[in-house]
């Protein structure tokens, strides 16, 4: 239940962010949430599959581990450098009152 929950409050406000970007305007809010939620149910699927796999070929070693972090730290700054996407989204919306 405590699963479900969290997932819950982890999925509106980003299916949210992703249906308010530039893109989602061009492309349509639909297609771009469609396209995220495919992406993030392979992620759910196939991000144990890969970590498991790393553990195992090597050993659990903590350097397994370290490469994992660094590799979602990445991910995570690759996605704040890119973050100002959704802004023109607001700018439109105060400059039309």
């Amino acid at each position: 239940m405590l699963i479900g929950a969290s997932q819950g409050m982890l999925a509106a406000p980003a299916i949210t962010y992703a249906g308010d970007t530039l893109v989602a305007q061009q492309r349509g809010r639909g297609a771009i949430v469609a396209i995220y939620r495919l992406l993030e149910r392979t992620g759910h699927i196939s991000g144990p599959l890969v970590v498991g796999a790393l553990l195992t070929a090597t050993h659990g070693t903590p350097l397994t581990i370290a490469v994992i972090g660094l590799a979602s730290l990445a991910a995570a700054m690759l996605f704040w450098i890119s973050g100002g996407t959704r802004r023109p989204v607001l700018e439109q919306a105060e400059g039309s009152s």
